[in-house]
């Protein structure tokens, strides 16, 4: 299963561009929009890791009618799940600005951390440590997978 896009109607575009170059320092604006339509003001742009073909198409609430924004706020959306790579660049990123996040998992496949960005979403960021898929989804109990955490966060 692969994800072409993720929809996201946000506060502030910048905002939400600055946080996720945090994530993958070479995001790019593939293609952005600001200006009028039967529907009012509107302002967005797509973003993606450059090369990607998977992107963030962002919009921008104040442009647009508010009740949209409060129609999409905790609307069945947990989380976004990422893959990311340099988790210890990225959680360095995070300390120097101030950003809140949780590790929740240290393992030999994978380290997880949950934060969420300026604007309240939340984002479970993955790196993984190998390709076999198999072994990339693999859960262990709460001791196994804590147990690394300590020694992950040493490190950083």
């Amino acid at each position: 299963m692969r994800i072409e896009h993720i929809n996201m109607t946000v506060v502030k575009i910048e905002d939400t561009i600055k946080f996720l170059k945090m994530l993958y320092p070479t995001l790019e604006i593939i293609n952005s929009w600001e200006g009028k339509t039967e529907k009012g003001n509107e302002r967005w742009a797509h973003v993606r890791e450059k090369g990607s073909d998977s992107y963030f198409a962002l919009e921008q609430a104040d442009f647009m009618d508010k009740t949209r924004l409060k129609m999409n706020t905790f609307h069945g959306v947990n989380h976004f799940g990422l893959i990311v790579e340099g988790m210890k660049s990225i959680i360095k990123s995070f300390n120097e600005k101030g950003i809140k996040y949780s590790v929740a998992e240290a393992i030999d496949e994978r380290v997880r951390v949950y934060c969420f960005d300026q604007h309240g979403f939340e984002y479970e960021l993955i790196e993984y440590k190998t390709d076999d898929v198999e072994t990339r989804f693999k859960y262990y109990n709460d001791v196994d997978g804590k147990a690394g955490v300590k020694q992950f966060l040493q490190n950083v």
